[in-house]
């Protein structure tokens, strides 16, 4: 009959670790805990009015300059410290920016080919979109692609442009002037 053994014991003999390091990994452990709590910070707000502070990124097709023009000085009126960012320069710009995260808002008066929405959902998951009528672009409508919306900063201003965008105001914006 063969006995037992127990596995052999190993007792490390650790040196000394100098006072100075061990600072300066828990500053280091504290910075890094800060760093990304600060990323992933939730909604910002100017704390006299309440309002939004950020900056949107709207990248899309040439044709929607007009309605978010309108609907970017809306915003920008109730949120005077949001900054707006558009490089609308073509619809076919819009799916790759969304999808590598450079856009937060994808402006279209079509919807997404197959190819463009498998890129998006490979990357950020399956695209939210809202769609507005224009009536000054021969009834043509505009389509706002979005990822799901989250705690960032551009997320809850990209969402408050989409609820800007669906309003009674907005949609008066979009009336064509005589």
């Amino acid at each position: 009959m063969r006995s037992k053994l127990s596995p052999p014991t190993f007792t490390p003999r650790l040196r000394a670790v100098p006072r100075h390091v061990g600072v300066m990994a828990v500053v280091a452990l504290v910075f890094a805990l800060t760093a990304g709590a600060l990323w992933a910070a939730p909604v910002m707000t100017n704390q006299k009015t309440k309002s939004l502070t950020g900056t949107v990124r709207i990248v899309g097709s040439r044709d929607a300059a007009a309605p978010v023009s309108r609907w970017a000085s809306i915003l920008k009126r109730d949120h005077p410290d949001v900054h707006v960012v558009t490089m609308l320069y073509g619809a076919g710009t819009g799916a790759g920016a969304l999808a590598d995260g450079e856009a937060d808002l994808v402006p279209m008066f079509r919807t997404l080919r197959p190819d463009e929405r498998e890129m998006i959902v490979a990357s950020e998951g399956p695209p939210q979109s809202a769609a507005v009528a224009v009536p000054s672009t021969a009834d043509r409508t505009l389509r706002l692609y979005y990822k799901p919306f989250g705690v960032t900063r551009s997320d809850r201003i990209a969402a408050e442009f989409v609820h800007i965008a669906l309003s009674r105001e907005g949609r008066a914006a979009l009336a064509p002037t005589p």
